[in-house]
């Protein structure tokens, strides 16, 4: 069977035949300007492959996108509990050193 080829000669590795073919080694067919006669042809026009490629790029950066925002979630929810941590250590090292001085006396 025929492989579907781009125009530098690199296989798709979709396995679906394509005007412009190329049969596999040693089968001694070369690339031909048509559908290859083992079997009917699927055209695939080159707008439809780029825009499924530009359809799959478009959905993995929505996807990064996605990711990233709850990343960044997560880092301010954490940034805001070190705050408070901070805030309660600062308070309880006050209430500490005031109760000391009490107790000193």
């Amino acid at each position: 069977m025929s492989l579907c080829v781009l125009d530098t000669g690199a296989s798709l590795g979709c396995g679906l035949p394509c005007p412009q073919m190329v049969s596999p080694a040693g089968s001694g067919r070369s690339g031909s300007a048509g559908p290859a006669s083992d079997g009917p042809a699927v055209l695939l026009s080159g707008n439809s492959i780029l825009h499924s490629a530009a359809d799959s790029v478009t959905s993995a950066v929505q996807k990064a996108s996605q990711a990233l925002n709850e990343r960044g979630e997560r880092l301010g929810r954490a940034e805001e509990k070190t705050e408070d941590m901070k805030n309660s250590a600062q308070q309880f090292a006050e209430t500490a050193h005031k109760l000391a001085m009490k107790h000193k006396c």
